[in-house]
């Protein structure tokens, strides 16, 4: 599980795990078929008993769970903040807070950042100290480890003086400025939005087999949302109304990073979604 390089995974076929399941289910103690599944990752399911169905090649994506009650269902109510409830609030407030920088944690990275800086030094030094011993003595020219700012020397161009830390700083492609914590809350529409959000589910024409959305979007009343709800504003309620939000001659950059990332949403919940598939929208 903690081998992230894809190259070195061992792949399964379809014939392993049937196999696999069919152990599965000829242990006799609901202990041991336990032990198994946390050995193997594999059950057994009557749909083993298909001849034509392979458990790998033919996997069946939940959307359901995956996709409308925890993807769409975090967008809503986590990043967007509509239906965000208090301890929801304050864990994004806590994750925003420990992904900002301390002072300490600044001063312990200059710190192993300056170790580095003369671990390169010293390094550096050593090399040009080997390439002086390779050389023939010439005693008509300095030895280039005595002037180690000539531009014969083999450290040049290894390694920048110190002279400018804050200009290192700027070179180093790790270095992370000192960022103070906001008190600012998080993402949420204003009042006017939200209104603008719950007047577009009331007043939208949808066909009769599709069930509204509560009117009151946003308001703890309305209760849980289902996974066709979610499914219904993102795809037929919030692309009338969230680009009239982001869209403009004088949007901002934050605004417009918005309306990007809604639009990817939407394109992906709508090829997920669909009854058909290709490989062309599995590309997409």
């Amino acid at each position: 599980m903690e081998d992230l390089n894809l190259h070195l995974w061992t792949l399964r076929n379809g014939t392993m795990v049937k196999n696999q399941a069919e152990a599965w289910r000829n242990l006799p103690t609901k202990k041991a078929q336990e032990e198994n599944a946390r050995e193997t990752g594999v059950r057994w399911t009557s749909m083993h008993r298909l001849p034509y169905w392979d458990p790998v090649d033919h996997t069946i994506l939940g959307t359901l769970y995956n996709w409308e009650e925890d993807i769409l269902q975090n967008h809503l109510r986590v990043l967007w903040g509509i239906g965000r409830d208090d301890n929801t609030e304050q864990k994004v407030k806590d994750i925003d807070f420990e992904e900002h920088w301390t002072d300490t944690d600044v001063s312990e990275s200059a710190s192993e950042l300056e170790e580095l800086r003369q671990e390169a030094a010293e390094h550096s030094a050593e090399m040009a100290h080997a390439m002086a011993q390779m050389l023939p003595p010439d005693p008509s020219s300095p030895s280039p480890v005595d002037h180690p700012s000539s531009p014969s020397t083999p450290t040049q161009g290894m390694f920048l003086p110190d002279s400018d830390t804050q200009d290192l700083d700027l070179l180093d492609p790790d270095f992370i400025p000192q960022h103070i914590p906001s008190d600012d809350p998080p993402f949420s529409f204003s009042d006017d939005q939200l209104h603008a959000i719950q007047e577009c589910i009331s007043n939208i024409t949808l066909p009769t087999w599709v069930q509204r959305p509560p009117g009151n979007l946003g308001e703890p009343s309305h209760g849980k949302l289902r996974a066709h709800e979610y499914l219904t504003l993102f795809i037929c309620i919030f692309p009338l109304i969230i680009p009239e939000f982001w869209h403009g001659a004088n949007i901002s950059d934050v605004n417009y990073d918005q309306l990007q990332c809604f639009h990817h949403l939407v394109s992906a919940t709508n090829i997920i979604s669909s009854f058909t598939t290709s490989f062309v929208k599995a590309n997409q």
